[in-house]
């Protein structure tokens, strides 16, 4: 009903109802070029849902004492090679011209394929009338005999001769055991152990050993695994619950990933958990797969809850809740693992005060139960120098570092025993955070520098006391302090990267390390409207 009060709304027009987000799935591990990709358009997909509901229609395939069953799958491999397309109702159709809405290849042979599809869904819709064919125990009250996304097919009927004849009467199969992959994931009769989650854990591998994955810089490897890394464990949350210990696996590779650039063991100098924390409570904002997997499952519970029109929610509700609420209702033995699971997460979800936000809005978002679960945090004082900062991401990367105390500076490097010494490459003092931002002699200068072109009177100090007149000035509002925090963040990243340069290369202070500095500011700043004018007026020869 809201979907017609909205087109009426709109003048007639139902925009979501032909609208698709297309992605591309790669055919093989080594995809490179898009003849390697297959695309696919998601129109509110329903691959979720057949996932799920193939694994509650697998349980207990593996036991003797249970009602005979059989599920069948298909995957309809080369599919628009295995029909005449242009043969409709037996005759050749007189010659297409292709105007507009073209796609590579055949036009019409996509629309072709879907009816192609529809008439076998009702071929093994009729059987029903059959007197010989025999329904899935489980799927009778239903009428389901299939189900199916794309050209990936799933067949269900009773476990007899003769159910299973007029299936596979005009097609031919081979046998197959359980587990196996539908819709790129795993199906068992039974609850899926760690093991099974290896083919996940080796595409992320592959991911990371990838050479281009070790060319990024910090900046980088975090916005990879936020996008990347995360999107393909995504797929399978939607599903799975997964089990602890494959969850600490991808964290650990993309723990090694970040500090590393490969899957190299290696001491991370800040703990993960604070990594995952939101940029206001010190961290990198990167999600916790732990939280956001209960999150979707919590999505899942919402769904069962309200009765959404799913085809596994109908059958949960006809097989198990009978008409009761999941949140009431007593949990049984003979349910699935991922019911249970499910049901062991009621409380966790009540217990959140977004969920008794959901209740009244009658809307669930799993980013706001993700918030929820993480609980309050405690945000930093200096949250202001890293939210909404304009400069470059690796630069912000490296004031975070700094804010954190946890740059390899030499007096900590003396602590952990790697170093004997720790002399400052720029004055011969002894090197710290302190130091090097901005009590060294030649860090001040090129600290006031940027200061004086910014028109701001002030003389440095060591970085405690720079870093509280930081965190003050940019709490205020206004143009001047966003430029503030970009001409901070540039220099301390400039200053670390030149002492760097100079450690590992022996070389001396670059004289240009200034001018290249306040060029940085002025790019950045440059590329927002808000801040450009002001940019040009400090412009310095």
């Amino acid at each position: 009903m809201d979907s017609i009060r909205n087109s009426l709304r709109a003048h007639g027009r139902i925009f979501a109802a032909n609208c698709a987000l297309f992605t591309l799935i790669p055919k093989t591990p080594e995809a490179k070029s898009m003849k390697d990709m297959r695309p696919i358009a998601c129109f509110t997909t329903v691959i979720q849902d057949n996932i799920l509901m193939a694994q509650e229609l697998l349980r207990r395939y593996s036991r003797k004492q249970v009602s005979p069953k059989c599920a069948i799958q298909m995957d309809i491999q080369k599919a628009y090679d295995t029909l005449e397309w242009y043969a409709i109702n037996g005759q050749v159709t007189n010659m297409l011209t292709a105007k507009r809405g073209l796609r590579q290849g055949d036009p019409i042979s996509p629309l072709l394929f879907v009816l192609v599809i529809e008439y076998m869904h009702r071929c093994l819709k009729n059987l029903e009338q059959r007197t010989e064919f025999k329904y899935h125990p489980r799927c009778k009250k239903l009428g389901i005999t299939n189900v199916s996304f794309a050209d990936d097919v799933m067949l269900f009927t009773r476990g007899d001769k003769s159910s299973v004849h007029l299936i596979l009467q005009e097609i031919s199969f081979a046998e197959g055991k359980i587990p196996f992959k539908y819709l790129g994931v795993p199906l068992d009769s039974k609850k899926l152990s760690a093991q099974y989650f290896r083919p996940l854990i080796d595409k992320i591998m592959a991911r990371i050993t990838h050479w281009s994955a070790r060319l990024l810089s910090y900046a980088g490897r975090c916005q990879r695994i936020n996008n990347t890394l995360f999107a393909i464990s995504a797929y399978w949350m939607q599903v799975f619950y997964f089990p602890k210990k494959v969850i600490k696996q991808i964290e650990a590779l993309c723990q090694n990933y970040l500090w590393s650039g490969t899957m190299m063991s290696k001491k991370a100098p800040i703990a993960w958990e604070s990594v995952c924390l939101p940029k206001s409570a010190g961290g990198l904002n990167i999600i916790s797969l732990q939280v956001w997997n209960k999150a979707i499952m919590g999505k899942l519970l919402w769904n069962i809850h309200k009765k959404a029109d799913k085809l596994w929610i109908r059958w949960l509700d006809i097989y198990f809740f009978k008409n009761q609420d999941v949140m009431q209702w007593q949990v049984k033995q003979s349910s699935s693992w991922m019911v249970r699971k499910l049901c062991s997460l009621r409380d966790t979800m009540k217990n959140t005060p977004y969920w008794e936000q959901a209740e009244v809005s009658d809307k669930f978002k799993t980013s706001d139960m993700y918030k929820a679960i993480m609980g309050d945090v405690n945000h930093v004082e200096w949250k202001k120098m890293i939210v909404d900062n304009y400069a470059r991401p690796r630069t912000i990367f490296a004031l975070w570092m700094t804010l954190k105390g946890r740059l390899p500076t030499k007096d900590r490097l003396c602590k952990f025993g790697i170093l004997t010494e720790n002399r400052c490459c720029f004055c011969q003092g002894e090197e710290s955070i302190e130091h090097l931002f901005f009590a060294c002699d030649e860090t001040k200068k090129i600290w006031k520098t940027v200061l004086e072109w910014l028109h701001i009177d002030r003389n440095p100090r060591g970085w405690k006391e720079e870093s509280m007149w930081l965190i003050s000035e940019t709490r205020k509002k206004g143009w001047k302090r966003k430029i503030l925090k970009v001409a901070i963040t540039e220099t301390i990243y400039e200053v670390w990267k030149g002492r760097n340069h100079m450690v590992f290369n022996q070389t001396m202070l670059d004289p240009h390390m200034k001018e290249r500095i306040i060029e940085n500011i002025g790019i950045r700043c440059g590329l927002h409207r808000s801040l450009s004018i002001h940019i040009r007026e400090n412009r310095v020869d």
